[in-house]
């Protein structure tokens, strides 16, 4: 499971309305959202996809125990598939659009721990979801 970063200002020209598909989203609920304050270290059971309007966000990933940083400026899409740990730092304030899974759970890491450790209410949710099926 990986992150994909898409810079609007690096697609090619050419046909008029061409373009990658970021995401096939069952269901998607579109989240216009405003922020000067990071979130919380998390997974989510859908996917997800931000695309920032404006400012700029440091959006950290932990991917096979190691974090990255990738940062998003105006008009960068970045697709999150479900199960990925991350954490948006806005960097000043931000303008960002999130479309994600309607009925897509949102779990939360224990508070105080740098990543979803084993025995964390986070690891613990991965565990159950995975025992039952779900991707998360």
């Amino acid at each position: 499971m990986s992150a994909t970063l898409f810079h609007g200002a690096a697609l090619p020209g050419g046909t008029a309305w061409s373009g990658p598909a970021v995401a096939r989203i069952p269901d998607a609920v579109v989240k216009l959202r405003w922020t000067d304050q990071p979130y919380r270290w998390h997974v989510n059971t859908g996917q997800e996809v931000f695309a920032v309007l404006a400012g700029r966000v440091a959006m950290h990933l932990r991917e096979d125990g190691a974090e990255r940083v990738v940062t998003l400026g105006p008009g960068d899409l970045l697709h999150l598939p479900a199960g990925a740990e991350h954490v948006a730092h806005p960097q000043g304030p931000a303008c960002l659009l999130v479309v994600e899974q309607a009925g897509s759970d949102e779990l939360t890491c224990a508070a105080g721990r740098s990543s979803c450790r084993p025995g964390s209410p986070c690891a613990s949710a991965r565990s159950a979801r995975a025992r039952r099926g779900r991707p998360c």
